[in-house]
């Protein structure tokens, strides 16, 4: 399986180089770009197309949950904060896993593993997405985010969303 591509988001350098180096050691991730603040962040999220998002929540200006908000499809994503008590509105906005700073490594490895069962399909399987108009097949691969709602679930994939 390839590794999966990480953007790091942190305001704080040494906590992204701490970060970094816990994740290459782990191994099956890929760091293909970091971000010290939510702006930094968007325009690499747009760009980069990262599978993880590893966010820290408390950062100047804008949030990590406002960072999420403002993006349109937001990748999978695992929070990285000094603070517990944001957890239970990280897990309300989706969030793969809430891990506390400093970060052990054997927690990380375990939440790498559970990223990599998330993610091992093949790039060709599809699924069919029903719609008003008919509907269409969507690669699992071009699924970035499954929200379900009182009865219904939006799938956001790189067309859009169904």
């Amino acid at each position: 399986m390839n590794p999966l591509r990480c953007l790091l988001v942190d305001d704080e350098r040494l906590a992204r180089v701490e970060l970094s180096a816990l994740l290459q050691e782990a191994g099956g991730c890929t760091v293909v770009g970091e971000a010290a603040n939510a702006e930094e962040a968007i325009k690499l999220a747009v760009s980069l197309k990262p599978d993880v998002l590893f966010l820290d929540i408390n950062m100047p200006q804008t949030d990590g949950f406002e960072l999420l908000r403002q993006l349109e499809a937001p990748p999978t994503v695992v929070f990285v904060t000094a603070y517990d008590e944001f957890a239970v509105e990280a897990f309300s906005v989706q969030a793969f896993d809430y891990l506390l700073k400093p970060v052990r490594p054997e927690r990380l490895a375990a939440t790498l593993a559970r990223l990599q069962e998330q993610f091992a399909f093949s790039p060709d399987e599809r699924i069919f997405l029903p719609h008003t108009n008919g509907g269409r097949f969507v690669a699992l691969a071009d699924i970035h985010l499954v929200r379900a709602y009182d009865h219904y679930v939006r799938i956001y994939h790189s067309e859009g969303s169904d």
